[in-house]
């Protein structure tokens, strides 16, 4: 159902960008923009600071057939049944909830574990702290070094999250 619907939306969104819950939800119709094979999002996060950052076009293009197309360009893309924006503590209670589901049994057990996982696997790939710091709209690189866990083994257990919810999610 929706409900579902909405959850992977959430999931694809803050493990494929980095994003923090609260600039998602800020996301309005006029922030998002097709270019080519991708749909761009013009996030504003901490301080006023703006960056954009994509996801496929084939991850998020029925969502936003099915819920975004007929919104008005200052709505929120993610509402409730009652067009009222939806809160951060329903999208962490929601994704908690998903990944205790899936065996993913850890302290910092929320949306904040997706924005880290895609912090350790842009790192991992790229190896470029400056690059990641922009991405993911740290202002001081000391924030972003405590994010990518520099240990090889902290990083494949990084990578086994993101394969388990990636498998769990859309297979």
């Amino acid at each position: 159902g929706l409900k579902n619907e909405k959850l992977n939306i959430f999931i694809t969104i803050l493990l494929k960008t980095g994003i923090r819950v609260s600039e998602m939800l800020h996301i309005k119709k006029k922030d998002v923009f097709v270019r080519g094979s991708l749909y761009l999002f013009n996030i504003q996060g901490k301080g006023n600071m703006y960056r954009m950052v994509s996801v496929k076009k084939s991850d998020f293009m029925s969502f936003y057939a099915n819920h975004i197309k007929h919104l008005e360009l200052d709505d929120f893309i993610f509402q409730t049944r009652t067009n009222k924006q939806i809160t951060r503590i329903y999208v962490y209670s929601e994704i908690k909830k998903f990944l205790r589901k899936i065996g993913i049994l850890k302290a910092q057990n929320g949306p904040h574990l997706l924005r880290h996982t895609f912090a350790s696997k842009m790192y991992e790939k790229y190896r470029d702290i400056i690059l990641l710091q922009e991405y993911i709209g740290h202002t001081n690189v000391e924030s972003t070094k405590r994010y990518i866990h520099l240990h090889e083994s902290e990083l494949k257990k990084s990578t086994l999250i993101y394969d388990e919810i990636m498998q769990e999610t859309f297979s």
